[in-house]
């Protein structure tokens, strides 16, 4: 190096001891003339580094394509309920509607100054939840299907804490006359039609009973002698250790179909038609009393166990019931 510096560049620089490097004075108008030429040479510097910002995210607002046809929460309300049949449940409804109504009938009988259940204490129900998930999509409500679809037989409003409580039509009426006819907005249902909902149960109830009246004392008929079949089909070859559900039991295809075929429009509940025409063969009675849940079994084989339910569940009494008449098995000859 030194000696580099010595024999190029020695008219410029110059190395002492100690490698010291000194620019000549002569040297110096040189050194400067270049260094400005080299900067003139330069790209200009570069600017700051902007800080980092989080990535540009789509607005959450829907594009006009989506707003402007129409696909929206209500919408696909108006959608939903147009699909529905408006002459008759379907055989979910008619399932979602018949846990409601042992729901009610249950709270009512362990609250007799009280007029229905709160909507939220039983939309706890495992069944009713599961019901729920498969009828109802996230836009509706299950009180607004409740006002719009069986709102002649159950009626909703809402009590001073803000919660939603149904009650029967009934009870809703005999609520509303006691305080002269005059009425809480807020007890409105969703749809507020309280007169059309009062000709509506009464419509359904003179529908009921005129199917049953309709029905031979003496025997059945090949549709609902299927179904009996299918019911007692199911329970004599049931396995398990405690009586099925009635929910299990019409989630069973032949009693479905047995049951569609057989009641067509007709929205009399499942456990109606058996407590009414099939009830010395079959019983039905509260799988506990703490649940709305309804158990189903051949009363030869569950009838104790269905009297002592029932008993205590009339008496509010919270003894166990005795567990005589369980067992395994088919039941008595057809």
């Amino acid at each position: 190096m030194r000696e580099w510096v010595e024999r190029r560049i020695g008219g410029e620089l110059s190395l002492k001891h100690g490698d010291e490097i000194h620019l000549h004075p002569v040297a110096k108008p040189l050194i400067a003339e270049r260094v400005a030429l080299l900067h003139a040479r330069m790209p200009p510097p570069m600017p700051p580094m902007a800080p980092r910002m989080p990535p540009v995210r789509e607005p959450r607002e829907r594009r006009r394509d989506e707003r402007d046809s129409g696909e929206g929460a209500e919408a696909n309300r108006v959608k939903f309920f147009s699909a529905l049949p408006s002459e008759e449940l379907t055989d979910t409804e008619l399932q979602l509607r018949e846990v409601l109504l042992d729901q009610m009938e249950r709270f009512c009988a362990q609250h007799p100054g009280k007029d229905g259940p709160l909507l939220s204490e039983i939309a706890q129900d495992k069944a009713l939840q599961k019901l729920r998930s498969k009828l109802l999509p996230g836009q509706v409500s299950l009180r607004e299907w409740i006002d719009r679809r069986i709102g002649g037989e159950i009626a909703s409003r809402q009590v001073p804490n803000g919660q939603v409580q149904i009650l029967s039509r009934e009870a809703m009426d005999k609520s509303q006359s006691s305080r002269g006819g005059k009425r809480d907005r807020s007890e409105a249902p969703v749809r507020d039609q309280d007169e059309g909902n009062r000709e509506a149960e009464k419509d359904v109830a003179e529908k009921r009973e005129a199917f049953f009246a309709s029905l031979s004392a003496d025997g059945f008929a090949p549709e609902e002698e299927a179904l009996r079949d299918a019911i007692l089909t199911f329970l004599e070859t049931w396995t398990g250790a405690d009586a099925p559900l009635l929910t299990k039991l019409g989630e069973d295809s032949q009693v479905q179909g047995a049951k569609q075929a057989f009641f067509k429009k007709s929205r009399v509940s499942l456990k109606a038609w058996i407590d009414r025409r099939i009830g010395g063969e079959v019983a039905t009675w509260r799988a506990d009393p703490r649940s709305p849940d309804v158990a189903v079994g051949l009363r030869e084989q569950w009838g104790e166990v269905a009297a002592a339910a029932l008993a205590e569940e009339a008496a509010g009494a919270g003894s166990k019931r005795p567990k005589t008449g369980k067992g395994k098995g088919a039941g008595k000859g057809r």
